[in-house]
């Protein structure tokens, strides 16, 4: 083997967050989610993601979501928490999301 791990599925979280990222995610029926265009699924990725961080204190204080494809993979959206916090103070705490 090459020392890959490979799994089958439609929705993946990685990272000592995930289960909080999943918990999320399982709020949308599968059949809702599959409905999804690329926009709002992208949208509630984010969303799981935000709310991991808020949960686990080993979550990094980064976000990258990845559209993955039989033709490969890209990368749809990335956000430094740190810098959005930062915003979000200066702005007086109004929140963005």
């Amino acid at each position: 083997t090459d020392g890959w791990l490979r799994l089958r599925g439609d929705m993946f979280a990685v990272g000592s967050g995930s289960t909080f990222a999943i918990g999320i995610l399982d709020t949308v029926d599968k059949a809702q989610r599959e409905q999804m265009g690329e926009e709002e699924a992208v949208k509630l990725a984010v969303s799981a993601i935000r709310h991991a961080t808020y949960r686990d204190a080993y979550s990094g204080g980064y976000i990258g979501v990845y559209i993955v494809t039989k033709d490969g993979w890209r990368k749809v959206f990335s956000e430094d928490l740190g810098l959005s916090v930062q915003r979000w103070q200066e702005k007086g705490g109004v929140a963005e999301w």
